[in-house]
């Protein structure tokens, strides 16, 4: 009997909480991994995190969830099952961190894919352009030449793509709450 508008404010803080700690993971891990992935086509990294995006990218979310909080919630005991605070810690910030970080790593994992290959996709294409080549052969190092002008122009694309999956990252993160 309560009006959805309250349900969802008292829930919304946790499900923003989750859905950004999950953005942060999968930018953190996805992104450099996809630069080294383009910056080394072909090698052993890049066709390594090409067979796991396809087989993460494959697994649906809520079957990765209940197979995450069998292993490492009920069997290794690692962290909690469920809930975002123990009933005898309510508001304990290192508690709360704890009941954080199996969801965030879930739908984290989820996202790490497509950004791994987003941005291997992006690197290729800017390695390809005129002004890179006419940096190596000015003498620039290999090292300015991609922080200078490869990754920002290989980056700009990958911010539209993380607006447009925001929206479904809270409502993947719904299930996975």
């Amino acid at each position: 009997n309560k009006p959805v508008t309250v349900v969802i404010r008292e829930v919304l803080p946790a499900t923003l909480l989750l859905t950004i700690t999950a953005k942060i993971i999968a930018l953190v891990v996805g992104v450099p991994l996809g630069v080294y992935s383009g910056l080394r086509e072909r090698s052993f990294v890049d066709e390594a995190s090409a067979f796991f995006s396809y087989f993460f990218t494959a697994i649906p979310g809520f079957f990765l969830a209940i197979i995450a909080v069998f292993f490492f919630a009920v069997r290794l005991r690692w962290f909690p099952a469920s809930g975002m605070n123990a009933y005898d810690k309510p508001g304990d910030p290192i508690d709360m961190l704890k009941h954080l970080i199996l969801p965030a790593l879930v739908l984290g994992l989820l996202s790490i894919p497509a950004y791994v290959r987003y941005t291997r996709t992006a690197v290729l294409d800017v390695l390809r352009e005129d002004y890179i080549r006419t940096a190596r052969a000015k003498g620039l190092r290999e090292g300015v030449v991609i922080r200078r002008h490869l990754l920002p122009n290989a980056l700009m694309p990958l911010v539209t793509i993380i607006g447009l999956s925001l929206p479904g990252l809270i409502g993947s993160s719904v299930l996975i709450e």
